[in-house]
């Protein structure tokens, strides 16, 4: 027992830094190793992941673009606005009309919600190509509204065998909203 009789402080900080070099060698060729698996994931993960992330992208930025669209997005005084604000549009130029709305369930959790709507004025004359154009920018600015009923008449009572003008004729639509009813 030699070298441990004649151990002193300079002896014993060189065995204490050979072992601690040893054991942070151990330490140091670990966390290597770790290292290369981990860059060898990264190679292998990052381009598949990279891509869903752009897919994800593309599909959100195609919702919000749907919701922008969307100007229908509540309930039935949002109906009543959007409708009005139709109306008035340039190129529809319906002006004023009534609205009443009804609704129905057709099952459980899924309800019908209507709007019928006509003319404010019954005797007002309308070209067909505002009254259609009415109806198409209704359907065009949200997904959610349909016109499911539609009746165009002529304002006056015209002959068998008359056609009528461009410019004399009055409709009454009904619109539907599909939506799901929640606490059925």
């Amino acid at each position: 027992m030699g070298f441990f009789s004649e151990l002193n402080f300079t002896r014993s900080v060189i065995l204490v830094s050979l072992v601690g070099s040893a054991v942070l060698g151990y330490v140091v060729y670990d966390k290597m190793q770790q290292l290369e698996q981990l860059e060898q994931q990264v190679d292998t993960r990052a381009p598949l992941l990279v891509q869903d992330i752009q897919t994800l992208a593309v599909v959100l930025n195609n919702l919000n673009a749907a919701v922008n669209l969307e100007s229908l997005q509540g309930e039935q005084p949002d109906a009543e606005t959007y409708v009005r604000g139709i109306a008035q549009r340039q190129a529809v130029e319906i002006g004023n009309v009534n609205i009443s709305p009804s609704s129905r369930t057709l099952r459980q959790g899924v309800e019908d919600r209507m709007w019928r709507i006509e003319p404010a004025e019954k005797k007002r004359e309308f070209r067909l190509a505002n009254i259609s154009n009415f109806l198409y920018r209704m359907e065009e600015k949200s997904r959610r509204v349909k016109v499911t009923s539609l009746r165009i008449e002529p304002v006056q009572r015209l002959r068998e065998d008359e056609i009528g003008k461009d410019r004399q004729w009055t409709f009454e639509a009904q619109i539907t909203s599909r939506q799901a009813v929640s606490g059925s």
